[in-house]
């Protein structure tokens, strides 16, 4: 494998951390919000979601954002490691999965430590852990694919034909 610069593995620290402390927040919510439509009209109920989601993405943000940076800079740093480990890419999509499902659910840990009352989840740590894990599995595969296609995965030498 060829040498990589140091600033081949600053880019993926911080491509990871942006996407899972911007994106990882906006997909829990959007699933949170998504689970929570009640009621007889799912327009009415749409469009209440629709008008309140800007306010309600910026907490999440607060919540959410700073443990999604951090461990999003590691899960970049961990999915680069483990990239020169793979043999297809249908092996670095799944590790991509793992790392995302792995840290995802660690997001959480960050408010419940704190004791933060995220949008009445504190008594359900099941439930915020499991948002979590969605999320970070959606952040993985999104940071599987940027990664690769800046060129900063490189897969192993000695790759299969599966």
């Amino acid at each position: 494998m060829a040498r990589s610069s140091k600033r081949e593995w600053w880019m993926a620290a911080g491509l990871g951390g942006l996407i899972c402390g911007l994106l990882g927040p906006l997909v829990g919510l959007v699933v949170f919000a998504v689970a929570n439509l009640r009621g007889g009209n799912s327009y009415t109920g749409l469009s209440d979601l629709l008008l309140s989601i800007g306010i309600m993405w910026l907490y999440a943000e607060i919540a959410f954002g700073v443990p999604g940076f951090i461990l999003g800079c590691c899960g970049g740093l961990l999915l680069r490691v483990l990239a020169a480990r793979c043999r297809s890419i249908k092996n670095l999509i799944m590790v991509g999965i793992i790392v995302g499902l792995a840290l995802g659910s660690a997001v959480p840990l960050w408010v419940v430590a704190y004791e933060w009352k995220v949008f009445g989840f504190t008594a359900n740590y099941v439930r915020l852990m499991l948002l979590g894990a969605f999320s970070g599995v959606v952040c993985g595969l999104v940071m599987t694919w940027l990664l690769r296609s800046r060129r900063l995965l490189h897969l192993s030498a000695h790759q299969s034909h599966a």
